[in-house]
């Protein structure tokens, strides 16, 4: 990566354009310039931060697409990914388990834990009964198990007891 584009990038995304270019062992060592830029973030505004790495991540990846997992790298060192071309908060699940859930499972799973770390532990629970619901719904619609109209328990029943429904150790 040039180190032009890296300053360009910075530069758009809000950083300090004076610490960058104005000191001298930055001017001349790339990793010192990250290093730089890495000590900036950490000093900026938390209102600030999601900005700055969006524009930031995206006008490097725009240059050079093999960037990408350098980025999420540092991203995730910071609380964020890259996650379906968005830069988002980091949250209890992640890009790799997101992806065998259905996304209002993966959302009341997230709210669940908002809610705990908030001590609405009422709220916790219905979320995450929300997210049970959500793949019980996921599993029904792939296994054609009928209609949802059953109760709660009696879905839980019907899936965990069909036999083509969960994969299940022989042991």
């Amino acid at each position: 990566m040039f180190r032009f584009e890296i300053l360009n990038a910075a530069f758009a995304a809000g950083f300090d354009a004076p610490r960058l270019t104005g000191n001298p062992r930055v001017q001349s060592s790339t990793q010192d310039l990250l290093l730089e830029m890495d000590r900036i973030f950490r000093e900026m505004a938390p209102h600030a931060k999601l900005p700055a790495l969006t524009i930031l991540a995206e006008k490097l990846i725009s240059k050079h697409s093999d960037f990408e997992t350098s980025v999420q790298n540092i991203l995730g060192k910071h609380g964020y990914q890259f996650e379906e071309g968005a830069f988002v908060p980091i949250g209890i699940l992640d890009a790799r388990e997101r992806q065998y859930l259905p996304a209002v499972a993966a959302s009341n799973l997230e709210k669940a834990m908002e809610r705990l770390g908030s001590g609405d532990y009422t709220g916790a629970i219905t979320s995450a009964c929300g997210a049970v619901d959500s793949i019980l719904r996921a599993i029904y619609q792939r296994d054609h198990l009928g209609g949802l109209s059953q109760g709660y328990v009696q879905k839980v029943t019907k899936v965990f007891f069909a036999p083509e429904s969960i994969p299940r150790d022989e042991k």
